[in-house]
Order: structure tokens, then sequence, then C-alpha cells
């Protein structure tokens, strides 16, 4: 059972696919919280699954709490959330707010809850967390690529979007920590890979891990390169691997066409088993 925080476009697609295939697998609503309820009225979600305050989420029981809302939700109500379920996290970039990483496991541990991170276009996210748990990381890089209609970004960025017939720009090259607040929309792989790495003994984390954000007039797609680089061997060698990850999406879409598909199929994963951190 969960109770879904968030009734924007991601939030009623998960809704509508939980009210369509919950039994399929195992799935039902417990509530669902809005910052304005008229619009959970006005869609036509039962006043019994209407969860009027977050205040009041401990005493409605579910399962897993998920939150597609705004990071602002999680850095405001993690203590919250994990001490009534487990928490899947829907906006990771809420885990560049200081040392939101460590205090959001730290809640888990002490209230035998797990935290989900979905993995979304992280590929071998489960691997890269495993690396980092033994402590073999030593660097870890990320380049998204995206046409300038797909990028929502602040002023900031903005400007040094290609104009006219300009080719592909990098609008911002730096810690992963320094990019969140400046594309929250966008970064969302970024900030996976960043809490992926955080962990175990000198993890890289949000200020570790290296982001470069390209806009691209050409590209027709969402196209995401991870460098992931282990600890060197004795004659200097060391692993190295690298996923490129392309998803296609129409002109001016934030999100590309298979991550809400992919979202379903995380919420699908995320059963508490055990404390600690979990990529779906």
């Amino acid at each position: 059972k969960i109770g879904l925080v968030g009734f924007g476009s991601l939030g009623q697609f998960l809704y509508e696919r939980v009210q369509a295939e919950g039994k399929k697998y195992d799935i039902e609503v417990g509530w669902v919280w809005n910052r304005t309820t008229e619009k959970l009225e006005s869609y036509g979600v039962p006043s019994s699954h209407i969860l009027h305050s977050l205040g009041d989420a401990a005493s409605r029981e579910v399962d897993v709490i998920v939150e597609v809302a705004h990071p602002r939700i999680i850095i405001d109500n993690y203590e919250l959330f994990l001490s009534a379920a487990s928490l899947f996290v829907g906006s990771p970039t809420a885990m560049a707010e200081g040392d939101m990483v460590t205090q959001v496991l730290d809640a888990a541990k002490k209230y035998g809850r797990a935290v989900f991170i979905p993995s979304g276009a992280l590929w071998g996210a489960d691997d890269i967390l495993k690396m980092a748990e033994r402590g073999t990381i030593t660097e870890a890089s990320i380049t998204m690529k995206k046409h300038p209609s797909h990028l929502k970004v602040e002023p900031e960025l903005d400007v040094k979007m290609p104009k006219g017939e300009e080719g592909e720009k990098v609008l911002y090259s730096g810690s992963v920590r320094g990019l969140c607040p400046l594309a929250p929309q966008n970064v969302n792989t970024m900030a996976a890979l960043a809490i992926a790495t955080a962990v175990g003994e000198n993890g890289l984390g949000f200020d570790g891990v290296s982001a470069k954000l390209v806009a691209d007039p050409a590209i027709d797609c969402h196209e995401i390169t991870v460098d992931v680089y282990g600890k060197p061997a004795a004659d200097g060698r060391r692993m190295h691997v690298r996923s490129v990850r392309s998803n296609p999406a129409q002109p001016g879409a934030v999100t590309g066409q298979a991550t809400y598909v992919s979202f379903f199929s995380s919420l699908v994963r995320a059963r508490p088993v055990d404390s600690g951190l979990r990529f779906v």
C-alpha cells in the first residue's frame, strides 16, 4: 500500500496505473496528498483517499510513501515520512541540500526503513552502489546532452543557450551539487549518480561527481553518458565503465517518452524488505 505525495502529471500517471493495474502487482493507494485538495477532488479521487495534511501521514498506515512533488517536500518532511513508512524519493535533487544523504539514511536506519531511489536513466545504478559501498570508486562523471527546448533551467544557464545557427554549447561544467539548483527539473539522473557514490568510505557524492550539461540544437533525444573509474592496479591501470543512454523525446519535452513507464516499473520494485538505500 502506498501514500502518494504530489499530483502533477507524474503523480496522476502513477495513480492511474495503480488504479488500473494495482491488483496485478499487489499495489494499492492508501492515500494521496497534494498542495491543493481541489485538484484531487476535481480529478475524481475518492474522499477516502485524500490526505488533507502531511502531518497526518503517520496516522494513515502505508508501506511506502511515494514523493513525486518537489525537492522541498523531502527536505522538510523526510523524518516524518520515514517514521511512518519506507520512502520512495521521486525528487532526488533534494539530496543535494547540505548533508541530506547522511541525514536521510541515518533516519532510515533509526526507523528501520528503506529509502528507494528510482534509477531512471542511470544504467548500472546497483553496480555503482556496490562499488561505492566497497570504497572502490575513485572518479565518476556524467554528461547530459539535450535539445535546448528540452531544458528548463535558471536564468544563469539560460543566457548561455545556443542562438541562431550556433552549435552545441556547454551550459555547465562542475559538481553535481552546483548544478542541481540551476536545473532542478533536468538533473534527477545526475543526482541519482551522486547519491549512489555518496555511501561508503571516501564517497564522492554531490561534490565529488563531475557534471556537464550540454544544449545541442541538432539532437532529438536525451543523451546521458556516465563514466565510472575504479582504483588503479599496481601497474597503474584501472577499471573504467562507460554507459551511453539515448532516449527519444518530442520537442519541448523535459521528460523523455520512457521516463513515466520507468517510474512505474521502479514503484513496482519498491518492496520494503530491510532498511537502507535501494535503487529500483
